[in-house]
């Protein structure tokens, strides 16, 4: 009789943790999770520019950046895409305290709406220091 009440303790904690450990969109008291890097620019293409031919504000941005920061880290990239007639801009820095810290319009002013950024969907990886492995 022992035996059988541990074994169905033991089915009841696993099937509450089942339930708990859902997965499941809403987290932390109903807010959304905040999608990866990866989600939302998806399978970007690379489309390298100039640093010369991007906006001023970008270009003394990445101008403080040192390639050998990142070669045996991770990539250090800048996507472009586009909602609607405004474009935006984001840098992908695996530095970065936060995921979406570094997003900007044409002008370089910081985008703080997650909506508005995740409505850009043809993003392009337009600037890209590459991982190098160890």
């Amino acid at each position: 009789m022992k035996k059988f009440s541990f074994f169905i303790a033991l089915v009841t904690i696993m099937m509450v943790g089942f339930v708990a450990c859902s997965n499941d969109d809403e987290k932390n008291d109903g807010q959304k999770e905040i999608p990866s890097v990866d989600s939302l620019v998806g399978d970007a293409p690379y489309t390298p520019i100039s640093i010369t031919n991007m906006p001023q504000w970008l270009e003394e941005k990445l101008a403080g950046v040192k390639e050998s920061d990142y070669m045996k880290l991770q990539p250090f990239r800048v996507f472009k895409g586009m909602v609607g007639d405004k474009t935006i801009y984001f840098i992908n820095d695996p530095f970065a305290s936060c995921v979406y810290c570094e997003v900007y319009d044409e002008t370089g002013n910081n985008i703080n709406d997650i909506s508005l950024i995740q409505s850009v969907k043809n993003w392009v990886c337009i600037y890209l220091i590459p991982h190098s492995p160890l």
